[in-house]
């Protein structure tokens, strides 16, 4: 076999930091090694304020630097995005400023984040990361570069590192950027007037754009004529082989129907925003044998406890702070059903879906149409439902919980687990580093003009 080549990870969340996204990433420094090429990674320090630890296995002799981020703290592992505590919601409403006054504070706080979150609230990671890989590429020698976002800010570290040094770039989207299909968030109006600006600027300088999608490889296509089609390539999340036996062994082991005959839900992972709960909650009403488990944060804004008890049902919902992986991998076991959340977007598939495929055991699709459902009805893996309708939510139930609804057996889990395999996927993204390095020669890193010192912002946009 010949001497592996290198190639340079740039992935903001890494191990032991566990976070959307971390699973992808882990199974391609893993698996990329097979195909002769070698990761070293360039990761957040998550200092003391890391995520719950995972059960991921990172190879001993991965090369792991890491560099902390400048400025705001990290979120609370138990505060899900997008979400603030009752009291301090509380304490905004008695403060909150109205006329004049209140315009010059939501200009202030605008202009504020335009200067400081754009284009996103990781950007103060970026100067210190670009410093630290470019001590990697003379290092290392790496022959390619790889980012992978969200957080989307990495990606100006890529186009950055690629016009210094020369390398082939590969930019890996595993949430749309410019075009959210879920609409713009609350915080940072006017920053996010520029998100098109940044994507195409990322979009125009990366050798290879790699989409986890069908979908939304048509939509960058679609949206970029100018560009060459075969730029946008889509590589999908995976089932992991390593974790597949893992679940078989738990799953030996665990005895999930109920003495009662009470079937379980188990939704593995938080709950914000659209991913709203409460429909699944009133549809129990409807499914008296039926009993949901939440395990990982949860939007106080759902009032899930008092939204339980005004329809009866508090007995049957359980939610559970955010545990360690190999807890909820038990739970999961531990299930007769599996609950996915995917509401506002045709774009996207969820990761923990190819977690799912390895338990073989019924999937309840809470989604809109598109890639994710789909995907389930391609491969029967359960039932799709719409994400807000709770008498559709409670009739999909109803087929799932009926005798000899359990499907374990049939053919589609099989090959979803063939189509989706990681290490077959990791080899699709081996041929795309071997295509873009092909012929390529970096530019001497010894004359770059920028010195290893400078830090500043503008540098790294």
């Amino acid at each position: 076999m010949t001497k592996s080549q290198t190639i340079l990870f740039i992935t903001p969340n890494f191990p032991p930091v566990v976070s959307a996204g971390v699973h992808r990433t882990v199974r391609f420094v893993r698996y990329l090694p097979e195909y002769g090429w070698q990761p070293v990674v360039l990761a957040f320090d998550p200092g003391t304020t890391s995520d719950t630890a995972s059960a991921l296995d990172i190879p001993a002799d991965l090369a792991v630097h890491r560099v902390a981020r400048k400025g705001q703290a990290p979120r609370p592992a138990s505060q899900p995005k997008g979400t603030r505590s009752a009291a301090a919601a509380s304490s905004e409403l008695v403060r909150k400023p109205n006329g004049v006054l209140r315009t010059l504070k939501d200009v202030a706080r605008n202009t504020l984040d335009l200067l400081t979150e754009t284009p996103d609230k990781h950007v103060d990671w970026n100067a210190p990361a670009l410093s630290e890989a470019r001590r990697m590429v003379d290092q290392y020698q790496p022959q390619a570069i790889y980012t992978s976002g969200p957080p989307h800010s990495v990606h100006l570290i890529g186009r950055k590192l690629k016009l210094q040094t020369g390398l082939p770039w590969i930019a890996d989207f595993r949430d749309p950027w410019a075009r959210r299909p879920w609409g713009d968030k609350p915080a940072n109006p006017w920053g996010q007037r520029l998100y098109p600006w940044y994507e195409r600027r990322c979009i125009s300088a990366a050798d290879c754009v790699i989409l986890n999608t069908e979908r939304m490889a048509a939509d960058f296509r679609s949206h970029y004529p100018n560009l060459p089609s075969e730029k946008f390539l889509c590589i999908p999340n995976a089932c992991d082989p390593a974790l597949a036996d893992r679940i078989d062994g738990l799953l030996s082991g665990s005895q999930p129907l109920a003495s009662d005959g009470t079937i379980t839900l188990c939704h593995a992972g938080s709950l914000y925003r659209q991913r709203d709960p409460r429909p699944l909650i009133e549809a129990l009403t409807e499914a008296p044998s039926v009993r949901f488990e939440q395990t990982g944060s949860c939007a106080e804004q759902f009032d899930v406890a008092g939204f339980a008890a005004r329809h009866g049902v508090s007995e049957r919902v359980q939610v559970s702070p955010p545990v360690p992986h190999a807890e909820i991998l038990e739970r999961m076991a531990a299930a007769d059903v599996q609950v996915l959340l995917q509401p506002g977007t045709d774009l996207q598939i969820p990761g923990k879906l190819f977690e799912m495929i390895l338990f073989r055991k019924p999937i309840l699709a809470l989604c809109d149409e598109g890639e994710t459902a789909d995907l389930v009805r391609k491969y029967r893996l359960g039932v799709v439902a719409s994400p807000t309708d709770p008498a559709a939510i409670a009739a999909a139930i109803k087929e799932l919980s009926a005798p000899g609804a359990d499907n374990a057996d049939q053919p589609g889990w099989d090959q979803a687990r063939d189509d989706f395999d990681a290490r077959k996927l990791t080899g699709t993204l081996a041929e795309i580093i071997d295509g873009v390095t092909a012929g390529r020669q970096a530019r001497n890193t010894q004359t770059m003009t920028t010195p290893l010192t400078d830090t500043s912002v503008e540098q790294v946009c």
